[in-house]
C-alpha cells in the first residue's frame, strides 16, 4: 500500500482514513473474514472521530486498530483495551 505510506508520511489523516477504509470494507465484502464484533468496533471508532480504523489479525476474530487524534476518546463496549489517550495509535477490540 504505497499510498498508505504516502498519506502517513504526509500526515494526511483525511487520505489515510479513506484508504483504510476500503481495505477494511474489501476484507467484509470480499474475503469475509470478519466477525460482527469486528464490523461493530471498526464501524463505531469511526462514527466517534477516529481518523481511521480497521479489523487485523488473522480473521475471524482478531482485534480492530484505531487512529485517534490526540482529543478524541471512544466510548467502547465493556472488556474492549485502549491504550493511554497520549499515544496517538490506539489498539481496541481483541
Amino acid at each position: 500500500y504505497p499510498d498508505w505510506v504516502v498519506s502517513m508520511s504526509d500526515g494526511d489523516w483525511r487520505r489515510l482514513g479513506e484508504l483504510t477504509e476500503q481495505s477494511h470494507g474489501l476484507a467484509v465484502t470480499h474475503l469475509k473474514n470478519q466477525i460482527p464484533a469486528t464490523i461493530e468496533l471498526q464501524r463505531r471508532a469511526m462514527s466517534q472521530g477516529a481518523l481511521a480504523a480497521s479489523a487485523f489479525g488473522a480473521g475471524f476474530g482478531g482485534s480492530v486498530w484505531a487512529l485517534l487524534s490526540p482529543t478524541t476518546r471512544l466510548d467502547l463496549p465493556q472488556g474492549s483495551f485502549v491504550t493511554s489517550p497520549s499515544i496517538p495509535l490506539t489498539v481496541i477490540g481483541g
